[in-house]
């Protein structure tokens, strides 16, 4: 399954006003990939969330003392239902939640695909260096993954 969204800078900047603490278009960005490569992670966090999610969320700060579900059953949720990417700063004296909406591809181009599949590729390839890795999986096993990752990412349209 898969959930894209772009955004133009204007958008991102409002977003952060919008949260109340605006951040200029590039340091946004530097605070997304950060917390996309777990850098600094005590600062910046990043969720994935559905709307039910986010209402959930609203329902325990609104009624603390209230009995709320600790999660949902996301296998009940279905894939067309939209989802957010929250950056989460975490401040010294504040805590900040920039949401960004995402829609589902029903359909996703070939394109979209292989750019999936070669960061899955790359992120593959990373992982068989790390020990914790390749003592959870036989070498054949990862080679296999890697390969067939390979394959699909070289067809042709």
């Amino acid at each position: 399954m898969i959930w894209r969204g772009e955004y133009k800078q204007k958008y991102m900047e409002e977003i952060t006003n919008k949260a109340g603490n605006f951040k200029k278009f590039t340091v946004f960005i530097k605070m997304l990939m950060a917390a996309l490569n777990r850098e600094q992670t005590d600062e910046v966090v990043i969720d994935l969330l559905t709307q039910q999610d986010l209402a959930l969320i609203k329902a325990r700060k609104q009624n603390p003392g209230q009995q709320t579900p600790q999660s949902l059953d996301h296998t009940t949720v279905p894939p067309e239902v939209k989802r957010y990417l929250i950056l989460t700063l975490n401040g010294e004296f504040e805590k900040v939640h920039y949401p960004l909406p995402l829609s589902y591809l029903e359909e996703p181009d070939i394109a979209t695909l292989r750019r999936t599949f070669q960061r899955m590729h790359s992120e593959v390839s990373l992982m068989q260096n790390s020990r914790a890795f390749s003592e959870m999986l036989p070498n054949n096993e990862v080679d296999l993954m890697a390969q067939s990752m390979t394959d699909f990412a070289n067809l042709e349209d």
